[in-house]
């Protein structure tokens, strides 16, 4: 068969899989696992084949070009919680609050800064839950809409995860670039969504009409009797610092950050610290275990679409549709971004594990300049991808409808995807 006409069956096939993920009828896991067995096997190649290259690389293979990530994302995750547990988060939020007083517009850039600033160590779906219980209803208490608060909170997400190590550990592999090697423009593109979640809590106010001048509860229940010290409240910038200041490696870096943490923040005996440091590594390894998944997943997409009989049809197709150039190919990226959301081709933690996989392969751009356009369009994943576990979890906990949410946040999150998508060009 013609590679251009095999190149048409795998994409409607592909397409089809990008519905039942748009549709949410399959758990991601199952579904790219399924792609990635299926697709080979249409494109000819045998099933003895399929199961060495597909199966063998990613469960096989795959664990060791993934240990690190695992590690990474485990020592992240780690950290993560026991920021939580020793109350350095709390006490940041809280003094947040506390700092803009009566003034909600003031509280809300506060509370935006405290969550960015600590979602670059915090990882995972469990402390975003966590952090949301105490910031979600203080925004409340200050009058703020269930979508406004929401979407705030969300922004806050979006800027801090750019910046996170951990976040980051996966995609390091995948395009064989470390995020020190892009950490200027990691930076510009934290400080535009921040600047970008200002602008959106600005109109939205306006246009809620919040006028309301009363101090903010900060939810003494959930706090801790103790506050740390204010030392310790560097905590989650340590393993940042180590890591793009003196070239510490990931996993050294968050383990000095548990270190630092535990030193400094715990007042107590040493069977409690260690039973909190246990406490720590137990719950974040119940939250991560979906995402290992999802990596071992698509790991098996990546095998599967580096196949000969796959990736050849598939560049047939994709070719003529891709420009060469770069100005038009980040305004194409940047116009159709969307497609970032719902698992969708953009997304490498989704079906554009194969996509991407694919592009790369075809060497149009320098791996920076490509990764620079590719994250334009993870601002949706960050900012508003209604199936991102903890955006999931936002807008169930401030039961709004997607369709009440996500419209909003899309007036905010194209722009900003297109700024960081063509800003892309000047920086590479």
């Amino acid at each position: 068969m013609e590679p251009f006409i095999m190149g048409i069956i795998l994409m409607a096939v592909f397409i089809f899989f990008l519905v039942i993920a748009m549709l949410e009828l399959v758990s991601a896991p199952f579904l790219l696992f399924i792609m990635s067995i299926l697709i080979p096997l249409i494109a000819g190649i045998s099933p003895g084949t399929v199961v060495t290259t597909v199966l063998t690389d990613a469960t096989g293979k795959g664990v060791c070009t993934y240990a690190n990530i695992f590690f990474t994302i485990a020592l992240g995750g780690w950290l993560g919680y026991l920021i939580v547990k020793l109350g350095i988060a709390q006490d940041i939020i809280r003094r947040a609050a506390e700092l803009g007083g009566d003034k909600p517009y003031i509280t809300g850039i506060l509370l935006l800064a405290a969550c960015s600033f600590l979602f670059v160590a915090l990882y995972g779906v469990g402390p975003v839950i966590m952090i949301g219980l105490i910031v979600i209803p203080i925004l409340m208490q200050l009058g703020y809409p269930r979508y406004l608060a929401a979407g705030l909170y969300i922004f806050s997400c979006g800027v801090g995860f750019q910046l996170n190590l951990a976040s980051w550990a996966y995609y390091a592999v995948f395009w064989g670039l470390e995020l020190a090697d892009i950490w200027n423009f990691a930076v510009y593109i934290s400080l535009m969504t921040f600047i970008f979640g200002v602008i959106y809590l600005t109109v939205e106010m306006r246009r809620a009409g919040l006028h309301l001048r009363w101090a903010a509860d900060v939810g003494e229940s959930k706090m801790p009797e103790k506050r740390p010290p204010i030392y310790s409240l560097l905590t989650p910038a340590i393993p940042v610092i180590l890591v793009i200041s003196f070239k510490w490696t990931a996993p050294a870096a968050f383990l000095a950050g548990i270190l630092y943490a535990a030193i400094t923040a715990y007042r107590g005996t040493f069977k409690g610290l260690h039973d909190t440091l246990m406490r720590a590594m137990y719950d974040c390894m119940a939250d991560l275990g979906w995402i290992f998944l999802l990596i071992a997943s698509i790991g098996a997409v990546v095998s599967a679409f580096s196949i000969k009989e796959v990736y050849a049809p598939i560049s047939a197709v994709l070719s003529p549709m891709i420009p060469r150039d770069r100005l038009a190919l980040a305004i194409a990226i940047a116009i159709t971004s969307p497609l970032a959301m719902f698992r969708g081709p953009y997304n490498i933690l989704g079906l554009g594990a194969g996509i991407w996989s694919v592009i790369k392969g075809m060497k149009i751009l320098p791996i920076t300049q490509l990764v620079g356009i590719w994250l334009g369009t993870y601002r949706w994943i960050g900012c508003a991808c209604p199936t991102v576990s903890w955006t999931a979890w936002i807008v169930g906990y401030t039961k709004i409808s997607v369709r009440e949410y996500l419209p909003r946040q899309m007036l905010y999150v194209w722009p900003l995807a297109a700024l960081v998508t063509l800003s892309s060009l000047a920086f590479f």
